[in-house]
């Protein structure tokens, strides 16, 4: 989720960020309601911490809490986080209520527990800045690691084809080297028969061997 839609869907959760619209006369009682500007709720994370933690052998198996803690996110002097009305509006007796009604009633466990509105959708914004800057990170470490990975591809086909080459000359030395051979062995026992005709007229017994054919 980008930056805007967090700040949409979880503002109008805690009724902090309001819509305009033309309503009829007779409506129910509303949350109180505070208008707060992005800046309010954009906070600091450490982008070099969170660089490094993209930089790890495996980057994709890293925790989203270990993302977190590297850009320095920590809960307010209240110990409230966004996974803190997760889990509140996960469970009963929220889960059961109508969306106006858990309305009130979470905004009235603020007012009770002192912690303002915005400090927990502040909480959720950094945490969507520390997951947008992890994957910048990490999206151009995974480009750098494709080009040199493509660059390995072209080697490697460009040494197939060099092979292939290779190898269709090696073939051919061979076809013609067992071409040669059987014309030598030919000639060879063509020589071979001369040889045994001259020793015939002064041995009854072949002493000339003329049978080499494989």
């Amino acid at each position: 989720m980008g930056l805007i839609d967090g700040l949409k869907n979880l503002g109008s959760k805690l009724r902090i960020v309001q819509s305009v619209r033309i309503l009829p006369a007779a409506q129910p009682e509303k949350t109180p309601t505070r208008s707060v500007t992005l800046a309010e709720l954009t906070g600091e994370i450490r982008a070099e911490e969170i660089r490094a933690l993209a930089g790890l052998p495996e980057e994709l198996s890293v925790p989203f809490e270990k993302v977190y803690e590297a850009a320095g996110i920590k809960p307010g002097e209240g110990g409230w986080t966004i996974f803190t009305i997760k889990e509140l509006v996960e469970k009963e007796p929220f889960k059961s209520m109508d969306r106006l009604t858990a309305q009130k009633m979470l905004h009235a466990k603020l007012v009770e527990a002192q912690v303002p509105a915005e400090e927990v959708v502040k909480d959720a914004v950094s945490r969507d800045q520390a997951l947008d800057a992890f994957e910048a990170s990490l999206r151009a470490k995974l480009d750098a690691r494709d080009v040199l990975r493509h660059r390995k591809i072209a080697e490697c086909e460009a040494q197939i084809e060099r092979l292939k080459k290779e190898a269709a000359v090696l073939a051919t030395e061979a076809q013609e080297e067992k071409k040669r051979i059987k014309d030598w062995k030919t000639r060879k026992r063509a020589e071979e028969k001369l040889l045994a005709t001259a020793v015939s007229y002064l041995l009854d017994q072949p002493v000339i061997s003329t049978d080499s054919d494989e």
